[in-house]
């Protein structure tokens, strides 16, 4: 039995989510080469303006792109007991990447470094995931 959008997607469709990550791994790396990778600022750019929840939905729908681009593909191919166990890997590694997460932000010359080239690694991240799901799922006859 087909569960979520597999009961409404064809299964030759799903490796075309891998173009979510792709298409947004090409837009940072196009902000990246614009130099509109300013972050650091953004505070300053929203104090003293009223930021609506359109706004804040819009934001959390774009950051969560790569996401859908990821999981979808996964979690439609496989039965409901895997799903079950994909999260609770899932949870279980969070809880190790954010441990990790917090060495590596408190050992200086290495947070300097991936703060240094962040702006290269995430496209590069985002686009060779998204070929990793098109080439992997059979997307355009790859």
């Amino acid at each position: 039995m087909t569960i979520g959008a597999g009961a409404f997607l064809p299964s030759a469709a799903i490796p075309y989510f891998g173009l979510i990550p792709l298409g947004l791994g090409l837009w940072a790396a196009w902000q990246a080469w614009r130099g509109d990778d300013d972050d650091d600022d953004d505070e300053a750019k929203v104090a003293g303006k009223k930021v609506g929840v359109w706004t804040v939905a819009g934001v959390t729908l774009a950051n969560g792109g790569d996401n859908i681009g990821v999981y979808t593909p996964v979690f439609l191919s496989v039965e409901p007991l895997a799903v079950v166990a994909y999260c609770i890997v899932f949870l279980a590694l969070v809880a190790v990447l954010v441990a990790l997460a917090k060495f590596v932000a408190t050992r200086p010359p290495i947070a300097e470094v991936l703060e240094r080239w962040e702006h290269i690694l995430f496209p590069i991240v985002l686009i060779g995931l998204g070929i990793v799901i098109l080439v992997s799922g059979g997307a355009f006859g790859l």
